[in-house]
Parts: structure tokens; C-alpha cells; sequence
């Protein structure tokens, strides 16, 4: 199992929270057909501590 991060924009589709019984946390992203989503994350190293955090 890999962990990647990535920042989302409205081009990138429609996203809306759907939790459920077990995953409150879940969220629903539809993809336009045209688009390569896989372009705006990048994989992080688990091990190592995130930058970005404040």
C-alpha cells in the first residue's frame, strides 16, 4: 500500500462526502473522462515526516 498526496481543482470533477456505517471519512470523486487525475498527486514516503504539516 502506497500513500500519495495531491490538491484537487474544480476541472478534476465532483467530489461529496458519503460516509458510511463503517467509513465516516468517505468521499465519492467523479472523474471526467477526459482527465488524468493521476498528474496532480505525487507518492510520499510514509516514513519520513510530511513538510507541509505546521
Amino acid at each position: 500500500m502506497k500513500i500519495a498526496k495531491g490538491f484537487l481543482s474544480d476541472g478534476l470533477g465532483r467530489i461529496r462526502h458519503t460516509p458510511s456505517r463503517n467509513e465516516k471519512s468517505h468521499h465519492t470523486w467523479w472523474i471526467p473522462e477526459d482527465s488524468e487525475p493521476c498528474k496532480v498527486f505525487e507518492l510520499i514516503d510514509g516514513n519520513q515526516e510530511d513538510s507541509t504539516k505546521t
